[in-house]
């Protein structure tokens, strides 16, 4: 594979291709739902509460990639423009936040919607809140209630920190207990019911290697389940009213598209595509008929699939990218790449990437 991808790059060389994502996701969400007030959560930086007390904390993620981080106040300004509010909390995750402002929507009586890509969150799911979980991007969600975790896992919403404590998470790189993992962790908290009544009746338990890595792993497991837990009283400075949607400001947000070359949101703004310098490049969305035809190339293209997350062992993917020298094709249906022809063209296929070990994993 070759080490160089052409990602979306507009003229003055700011790259879009998370602005473009972000956007497409946000239009379909807020089509779908129509919501009252959103809140998107972001995290403030690295270091938390957590890392402070277990130094080693999501210590296996790679950094934030450069062209991110480029992107990232212009989603934040996309957000401001569409009458969204934005916050993060130094010293707290995204998470935190969000299981914050849920408590206090539920106190007022407000059904909430949580959208996220990280199942950690469905432990915040009660009668009044739902967690939509991204399978396929925004496109198909797995929404989470009490009933359905109960039915998926076998164990309650409030049971889920339980379940992290003692299995531990890779992704967050926390340890649990040695040696058990979901299905033990699932059949101790059938019988227990919590971490604290496992271990105030271990001596239940019948000698085993199982029993001793209980034992010895104790406060591995408290401290695991503390850093599974997402705090609900967080010192936000921010309440329910903040976060009414506000009408979108179309000037300022064609201001923004312009700037970024964003001409499929310009159009829906009514707004003229931007003037270069250079060649616009083309922008095709693929379908299920319109993908078959890109087998037919035999010279190298670029490839990239675009994850909510940069752990790409446990991240969704939510949209892909495929290029050529004259023409670029994307899609948020990622379905299109297991069609046994595009499947075995792009195995084939000699591909321009960013980052391959993260597009062979996807692949």
């Amino acid at each position: 594979m070759y080490s160089q991808l052409d990602r979306f790059v507009t003229s003055a060389g700011v790259h879009t291709n998370a602005v473009y994502a972000f956007n497409n996701m946000l239009e379909v969400l807020l089509k779908n739902e129509q919501p009252d007030a959103v809140l998107v959560a972001f995290d403030a930086g690295s270091t938390t509460f957590r890392t402070k007390e277990f130094s080693t904390y999501k210590d296996g993620r790679a950094k934030t990639p450069s062209e991110l981080i480029e992107q990232l106040p212009y989603i934040k300004q996309i957000l401001e423009a569409r009458g969204i509010k934005h916050y993060e909390l130094k010293d707290y995750e995204a998470d935190d936040i969000i299981g914050t402002m849920s408590r206090q929507a539920q106190a007022a009586g407000w059904e909430s919607i949580i959208v996220t890509g990280d199942r950690d969150l469905t432990q915040l799911t009660t009668p009044h809140v739902t967690v939509d979980v991204t399978v396929k991007g925004v496109n198909e969600l797995e929404v989470y209630t009490p009933e359905h975790v109960k039915e998926k896992l076998g164990i309650t919403p409030d049971q889920i920190i339980d379940l992290k404590g003692l299995m531990g998470d890779t992704s967050d790189n926390y340890p649990g207990v040695t040696k058990v993992g979901e299905k033990t962790a699932l059949k101790l908290l059938n019988q227990f019911g919590t971490i604290d009544n496992l271990y105030a009746n271990i001596d239940d338990l019948k000698a085993s290697k199982m029993k001793e890595n209980l034992i010895n792993d104790k406060e591995q497991a408290l401290m695991s389940r503390k850093l599974a837990t997402i705090i609900t009283d967080a010192p936000i400075t921010i309440g329910l009213q903040d976060v009414i949607d506000q009408p979108d400001d179309e000037d300022r947000l064609r201001e923004i598209y312009t700037e970024l070359e964003m001409k499929t949101a310009l159009a829906k703004l009514g707004g003229a595509a931007p003037v270069v310098d250079t060649k616009p490049a083309k922008y095709t969305v693929l379908d299920d008929k319109t993908i078959l035809a890109l087998t037919k190339i035999t010279t190298p293209v670029a490839f990239e699939l675009e994850m909510l997350d940069d752990n790409y062992h446990t991240s969704d993917i939510f949209a892909f990218f495929i290029g050529t020298e004259d023409e670029t094709f994307v899609s948020t249906d990622v379905t299109l790449l297991t069609i046994p022809e595009v499947k075995t063209w792009l195995e084939k296929a000699p591909l321009s990437v960013f980052d391959s070990k993260t597009q062979y994993c996807g692949r």
